[in-house]
């Protein structure tokens, strides 16, 4: 008889869940068997929980960095182009979001 215990360590965000699983097999194949019964085990052994307010702040938050990290990579093609002004349509669409972000990061980065 093999008996496998597992117990997961306990952080915020999980739920410890002792298992104990009694199995008889030869012993030719007791580590094969380990083996696939963790990796059966495995997605049931530790359970996740969150927050409330994590789901609805990553609706919200996803697609919204989505949208800035592609007006950054905008901003960088258009900062290949130097004749590119800013404050004329189509540039200022992307320059408008994106501009707080870089006026931080040019006042603390030097040139």
């Amino acid at each position: 008889n093999i008996h496998i215990h597992i117990h997961t360590h306990t952080h915020t965000a999980l739920t410890p869940v002792p298992v104990s699983v009694p199995v008889s097999v030869p012993v030719n194949t007791q580590t094969q068997l380990q083996m696939m019964m963790l990796d059966d085990l495995a997605p049931t052994i530790m359970l996740s929980e969150t927050e409330a307010w994590v789901q609805p702040l990553a609706t919200v938050l996803g697609p919204f960095l989505n949208v800035f990290s592609f007006a950054m990579l905008c901003r960088v093609v258009i900062s290949w182009y130097p004749n590119a002004n800013l404050n004329e349509a189509p540039y200022n669409i992307v320059s408008w979001p994106t501009e707080p972000l870089l006026r931080i990061i040019r006042g603390s980065v030097p040139p």
